[in-house]
């Protein structure tokens, strides 16, 4: 089986993702947690506007599928390069805030319980 050129570039990427991934992720979790706990109301608007923000772009990215008149279409293969970097962008910011949500939410929980 014959390897692709970049394959080995693929491998060293992950490589070094699972090496400096956990250290990164711990490193966010401390500078979260704190400015959470400072300010959640501005947290918890930042989640809004990333969510919006990344809904935008999928529905702009979407708006050109359905001009075609695809109405139920899933992924981005059928969408120009430009179009398909919204989708994924947007995809992107809207799992993020997700993600920002659910800290934020854990955050507050264990601050109401340890109080």
């Amino acid at each position: 089986m014959e390897k692709k050129p970049g394959h080995f570039e693929n491998e060293a990427y992950m490589n070094v993702l699972l090496n400096v991934g956990p250290v990164l992720f711990i490193m966010g979790i401390a500078i979260i947690v704190p400015t959470i706990l400072q300010f959640p109301s501005a947290f918890a608007l930042g989640s809004i506007v990333l969510c919006v923000t990344g809904f935008v772009l999928f529905s702009i990215a979407k708006y050109s599928m359905f001009k075609q008149g695809d109405w139920l279409t899933f992924g981005s293969s059928k969408m120009t390069p430009r179009n398909r970097l919204l989708y994924r962008t947007g995809y992107m910011l809207m799992t993020l805030a997700a993600i920002s949500v659910l800290i934020l939410l854990g955050v507050v929980n264990l601050k109401l319980f340890a109080s």
